[in-house]
């Protein structure tokens, strides 16, 4: 995600409506707009870029646009250095503090799913229901796909992507643990 996704519409609108002590003009707001994309647009979304930054005058044409740089100064969304200008992060108290937040590493692997899926009521009766079976064998099922894609390391973006991938894996196990009980019960060894 880059920085630029973070400073969105309705966020630069309360910029100028709430941070602006001054009422600016369009052009000024095109000029401030078009700064703030192209300097957060290259950087990435984390809470060391999303700071106040500073720009030397000569990278944005001052003189071409001083009386703009002068309005946003006015209406304190900027200051105007010696030599550069600094734009004030005014943008900081209107981003969700969340996306920064250090996400702990997760198990993306059959295991890491196993509680959920074991305790997926709603999966169990689906399968239970379209294979025929008892909540037990949808168990024993659910078991032997845990075992098998635990072995060979199957990696799962989602609950849900698993969760599909059972029912697919489901649809091939279940007829033949069904068909193997149905021999046995025909030869009486069950």
């Amino acid at each position: 995600m880059k920085a630029s996704d973070l400073i969105t519409l309705t966020t630069i609108n309360r910029i100028f409506t709430e941070k602006a002590t001054t009422d600016l003009k369009p052009m000024t707001k095109m000029v401030y707009i078009n700064i703030l994309t192209h300097h957060f647009q290259v950087l990435d979304a984390t809470e060391q870029n999303m700071v106040a930054f500073e720009m030397f005058k000569e990278d944005l044409q001052y003189e071409k646009f001083q009386s703009f740089y002068r309005e946003l100064h006015y209406s304190n969304l900027v200051t105007i250095l010696q030599t550069s200008v600094l734009f004030n992060n005014v943008w900081g108290t209107y981003i969700d503090k969340k996306m920064f937040e250090v996400k702990p590493e997760t198990d993306n692997t059959i295991l890491g799913f196993k509680q959920e899926l074991l305790s997926y009521d709603q999966m169990i009766d689906m399968v239970a229901m379209k294979h025929r079976m008892n909540k037990e064998k949808v168990l024993l099922l659910l078991d032997m796909f845990i075992l098998e894609q635990g072995a060979i390391k199957t990696r799962y973006e989602s609950l849900p992507e698993c969760v599909r991938h059972f029912f697919n894996w489901s649809n091939i196990q279940a007829p033949k643990m069904v068909q193997k009980n149905n021999q046995t019960k025909i030869l009486g060894l069950e």
